[in-house]
Formats: C-alpha cells, sequence, structure tokens
C-alpha cells in the first residue's frame, strides 16, 4: 500500500541516478592531486639559511634531552655559540633571526611542553592553563595542540613550527612575540589552527622531522589533522570560486 507522504514524492529514474552519479565521480576525480597544488601556490618566505634544508611541519612529539654543543670533529666547539642559545625550551629566548644550524636544535629537540609550573595570573585574573594544550575535535575526541608552546620568560604562548618557518612581516602574535589574551586565546588558537599559514608551516616541521629523526615514530594522529583541515581549506576556497563564476 503507498504511503501517504509518497504520494506527492518524486523518484529518480536509474537513468538520473546513474548520471548524477556519474558527474559526482568526474568531479571528484578533477579534484584528485589538486589540494596540493593549490597549497603550493600559497607563497611561503622561507629564510635564505634554512631554504637548502626545506624544513617542514611536524610533530617532534619525542623524549626530551640536552644537546652537546656541535663540534668540528676535534672535540672543540664549532663556530656556532651554542652557549648564547641555551635554553632552546623557552622559544620567548630564541632570537629573532634563527640561523639553520639552531633551528636545527630546535627541531630535534622538538616542542616543550610547561606542565609543573603556577602560571601567574594577568590584573583579570586571568591565566595560562594546561586545558589549552588540547582542543575539542567535532566529534567529541580530544586532540594535542603539539605545535603549543609556553614561554615562562614572557608568560605567553607560541606556535613552535610557525615561529621557526612563519618569516612572513605579518607574522601573527604566536609566531612573533608571543600571545598573552588569555580571555580570548581559545577562539584565537582555533583560528591559528585552521589558517593557511598555520598548516603550511606545520607541514614543514613534519617533514623536517622526518628528515632528522628516523628512529621517532611521527605522530600520525596530526597528520591526520593537518591534512584534514588543508582539505577544509582547500574546499572552502573551491566553494568561494564556484559562487564567484
Amino acid at each position: 500500500m503507498e504511503r501517504q507522504r509518497d504520494r506527492f514524492r518524486k523518484f529518480q529514474s536509474g537513468a538520473d541516478k546513474r548520471k548524477k552519479l556519474k558527474k559526482k565521480e568526474e568531479f571528484n576525480k578533477s579534484l584528485h592531486g589538486s589540494l596540493d597544488k593549490f597549497l603550493n601556490n600559497s607563497p611561503v618566505v622561507v629564510p635564505d639559511d634554512d631554504t637548502e634544508q626545506q624544513l617542514a611541519d611536524c610533530y617532534a612529539g619525542a623524549t626530551r634531552r640536552e644537546d652537546p654543543p656541535p663540534t668540528d670533529g676535534n672535540g672543540s666547539e664549532s663556530d656556532f655559540s651554542f652557549s648564547e642559545h641555551r635554553d632552546l625550551d623557552d622559544p620567548g629566548t630564541w632570537p629573532a633571526h634563527l640561523d639553520a644550524k639552531l633551528v636545527d636544535l630546535i627541531i630535534e629537540k622538538g616542542p616543550v611542553k610547561v606542565f609543573d609550573f603556577d602560571f601567574p595570573k594577568a590584573p583579570d585574573k586571568r591565566h595560562f592553563s594546561r586545558d589549552f594544550y588540547t582542543r575539542k575535535l567535532p566529534n567529541g575526541e580530544n586532540a594535542r595542540r603539539d605545535w603549543l608552546v609556553y614561554s615562562k620568560t614572557r608568560d605567553s604562548v607560541f606556535c613552535f613550527c610557525c615561529k621557526l618557518f612563519n618569516t612572513c612581516s605579518s607574522r601573527p602574535m604566536l609566531a612573533n612575540n608571543g600571545l598573552n589574551d588569555w580571555r580570548h586565546l581559545s577562539t584565537k588558537l582555533k583560528e591559528h589552527e585552521t589558517s593557511r599559514d598555520h598548516i603550511t608551516s606545520a607541514t614543514k616541521w613534519i617533514e623536517a622531522r622526518r628528515r632528522f629523526d628516523t628512529e621517532t615514530c611521527i605522530d600520525q594522529s596530526l597528520e591526520r589533522q593537518i591534512a584534514r583541515e588543508r582539505a577544509i581549506l582547500y574546499c572552502d576556497d573551491v566553494t568561494r570560486r564556484h559562487r564567484i563564476t
């Protein structure tokens, strides 16, 4: 017996369904391989000293370890002054210009999280919280913000990968002098981690970590997050261009 709600409902014929499916498959095929081309068209400025290194965004995720001063092979320190950059754990102490050797040391050490610390309170009583090290995904799961690091010297947070790889003149606070707007930090972090500049820097970090460390396993969950954010950026751009045309 025909249901009441189906009396005025129009059903697609088999031919129409096949035609619609074919169009969808052709569209998906046209998008295949386009994501990287889309992102590569966005200019990324990299310091001259680091260009040859092709440093890329990645999760260091490894165990903390103290790196000895580089030597020239005879046991003596090389021309790179490690003593000038003793505290590689704190991005607030990094110099404005990071030369290639220092970048290498920082990448090998990886981002260091500050947990056991009494975070100072601002005049409005707000302060940094360890809760910011994670974020809630749309599916309800918690994801680590491996790129987020806190600076004790500046009482600010930085983006580890953008601090290393984003050298644009209009760099965000997370890649420049740090961010300590605790009232709006949650919103600003969400905006940053889905931005094109951050995704580009994060990709470079991952690739760089692979180059330096063949024994430490790369955190695949971060790679999936970056891939997801890149796909969202690409689809948004395609949608905008489609509306314009």
